[in-house]
C-alpha cells in the first residue's frame, strides 16, 4: 500500500478506525474525494464521507480529512473547514455531523482527531485527544 493519501485512507477503511475511534455500532464508507461547491464559500473536496450508525440507533455523517504519512502533509485548518461548509451544506437536514482528522505517523500508526463542525474558521476545534491505531501490515 502507498504511503500518500489514499493508502492513509485504505487504511482507516481496512481497519475500521472510524467506527471504533467514534464507538459507533458501524459505518459505511461512502465515498472518497467528494468535489463540490459550497453556496458562499467556494469549491470544496471531502477526503472521505461515512455514514455512521451510533449505538442507539442514530444515524449520523462523517466527514474525514486526511494526509500522507510525509512530515510536510499537514492537517490544516482551512481544508478542515472546507469539509465541515460540505457537511453543513449537503447534510442540512442530518442532526448530527461528524469531522475527523487522520495522519499516519513514522512508526506504523494512524492518528486520529475528531474536530468541530464549525460554521466559522475561528470555531474549528479539536474535540477529542488525538488516538493512535497501530496497522499491522
Amino acid at each position: 500500500m502507498g504511503d500518500d493519501e489514499q493508502g492513509t485512507l485504505t487504511q482507516v477503511a481496512e481497519n475500521e478506525i472510524v467506527k471504533h475511534y467514534l464507538g459507533l455500532a458501524d459505518a459505511f464508507r461512502l465515498q472518497s474525494h467528494l468535489r463540490m461547491g459550497v453556496p458562499k464559500y467556494g469549491q470544496v473536496e471531502v477526503d472521505e464521507v461515512y455514514a455512521g450508525i451510533t449505538k442507539k440507533g442514530e444515524h449520523i455523517i462523517i466527514g474525514v480529512e486526511a494526509k500522507d504519512k510525509g512530515p510536510n502533509d499537514l492537517l490544516n485548518v482551512s481544508q478542515l473547514f472546507g469539509t465541515s461548509q460540505a457537511l453543513l451544506h449537503i447534510f442540512q437536514n442530518l442532526p448530527t455531523k461528524k469531522l475527523l482528522g487522520v495522519k499516519p505517523d513514522t512508526k506504523g500508526r494512524v492518528c486520529v482527531c475528531e474536530f468541530s463542525v464549525a460554521k466559522n474558521p475561528s470555531e474549528l476545534k479539536p474535540l477529542q485527544d488525538w488516538k493512535a491505531y497501530l496497522i499491522q501490515s
